[in-house]
């Protein structure tokens, strides 16, 4: 078998730009002894007294940051990991990122010190805190959702708690509190992780 093999045109007009406002009517694809389309609020009719729903309470950080090079090029930044109080390993868009260039954004400055492959280290003037990244960043959204978020809420899940996460668990986007109720009282465990 050949990574090819899963190659398929998906046309851009099939793809969600915005949630539904009812989250569990969105499309579920079955897969077992055949294929069946369904609605994602049919997923109860799959899962047995017993199972186990395993579900990703992480709420993801506004950790994107958009600016420039100090050279005036666009610069795009999601906060990975931070390393030491004002160092962190970042993921950087932008055309030619070399080791010390300076990064640009509104009251903040940064420095790439190092690269590993895709993973770059930013110095910056100061500690990225939680208000901080509320107060200038931005959801860092897949590249497929080209349509600007009106509302944050929508790139999180209904049960989202703990900050930290640098993506949504999207597989999650779709339960309501209706629908996760009607599970747990079918007999299904719950484990959040």
């Amino acid at each position: 078998m050949k990574l090819s093999d899963y190659d398929y045109c998906l046309p851009p007009e099939l793809i969600a730009q915005e949630p539904l406002q009812e989250r569990d009517k969105c499309r579920l694809l079955v897969l077992g002894e055949k294929m069946e389309h369904k609605k994602f609020h049919q997923l109860i009719n799959y899962l047995y007294e017993g199972d186990v729903l395993v579900i990703n309470e992480t709420k993801v950080l506004p950790a994107k940051f958009v600016g420039k090079k100090s050279t005036g090029g666009r610069v795009a930044l999601v906060f990975e990991k931070e390393q030491s109080d004002c160092l962190y390993e970042c993921r950087i868009k932008s055309t030619n990122m070399p080791v010390g260039s300076t990064l640009l954004f509104e009251n903040l400055r940064g420095k790439v010190v190092g690269r590993d492959g895709e993973k770059f280290h930013v110095e910056f003037d100061r500690k990225i805190t939680s208000s901080l990244l509320q107060q200038l960043g931005e959801m860092p959204l897949p590249p497929y959702v080209k349509k600007k978020l009106t509302n944050d809420n929508d790139y999180q899940t209904i049960y989202s708690c703990k900050e930290g996460s640098m993506a949504a668990p999207t597989a999650g986007f779709h339960f309501t509190a209706d629908l996760l109720r009607r599970i747990e009282e079918k007999g299904v465990k719950i484990a959040k992780v």
